[in-house]
């Protein structure tokens, strides 16, 4: 895995020569910050991966870091937060919250935006809810690449789409979130956001495929939000699969895709935004 990893690491240096990827930590966490040489504009990223809480990393994710980085001209923060079956809820929540906690140190809370995928997106809501019960601050805003926020399994598109996914079956939800759970309930609200109240939490963007098993859980969450008066923009692609915007630059679907979180994103950080402190 590691040599893997050091020869896509090769290629994106290949590619975009002018990238720097820094190793550091955050609040103790393993994080990786990516930028691009050029002309940058204002805030940061802060990146939750996915991978179901029992797999994935800054090596999987590197490269989409990078693109974002490049494409939003700001630096990416991926981080490593601590997986499960050896490691259940709360750690990743605990490490989410300590790493934006340390970013909020060098860049203010509202020059934030917070992202993730399937999982990471799941977390990015957990941690809203979680900011939410603590007080903030909140960042400026969330954007979520079909997140995974009900880990009861429930919802409906994990039946009728069980055939249109292209990627995942019923059981691999159901045996995985188990792994994450522990001890806890699935409708635990900072495991499975959609079961917590999200009046108050800051703009969110959400994006997810038609034909995926989780779209019920971007649908729900995003009805559940705008009931509650948050701001909330959710785009369902037709024909589009589990995280599709991963396979940016190749797929045009992708590039599209990451164009409107770029705007989502451009416009909760303006130009002129804050500066790191």
């Amino acid at each position: 895995m590691n040599r893997v990893a050091a020869v896509r690491s090769a290629l994106l240096n290949k590619k975009f020569p002018r990238a720097h990827f820094e190793a550091t930590t955050l609040g103790g966490v393993v994080t990786e910050k990516i930028h691009v040489e050029g002309e940058q504009q204002a805030g940061c990223l802060l990146y939750f991966h996915g991978g179901g809480y029992f797999m994935g990393s800054i090596a999987t994710h590197r490269g989409f870091g990078l693109r974002l980085s490049f494409r939003s001209k700001r630096p990416v923060y991926l981080i490593e937060y601590r997986l499960a079956p050896e490691n259940p809820y709360p750690a990743a929540l605990e490490d989410a919250l300590a790493s934006y906690r340390a970013l909020t140190e060098i860049h203010p809370p509202k020059s934030i935006v917070i992202g993730g995928d399937s999982a990471g997106g799941g977390l990015a809501l957990a941690l809203l809810l979680k900011l939410k019960e603590m007080g903030g601050p909140f960042p400026s805003g969330v954007f979520c690449l079909s997140p995974w926020t009900d880990l009861s399994c429930s919802e409906e598109s994990h039946r009728f789409n069980s055939k249109n996914d292209y990627m995942f079956q019923p059981e691999h939800f159901e045996q995985w979130a188990p792994l994450y759970l522990g001890k806890e309930s699935p409708t635990h609200p900072l495991i499975s956001p959609l079961y917590g109240d999200p009046s108050g939490l800051p703009p969110l963007f959400i994006q997810v495929g038609a034909s995926e098993m989780l779209l019920d859980d971007s649908r729900s969450f995003a009805r559940k939000a705008r009931e509650a008066g948050v701001e909330v923009e959710l785009e369902v692609w037709d024909g589009m699969q589990h995280v599709w915007q991963i396979a940016l630059p190749h797929l045009p679907e992708s590039k599209q895709a990451v164009q409107k979180m770029l705007a989502f994103i451009n416009k909760r950080l303006p130009e002129n935004g804050p500066t790191p402190r």
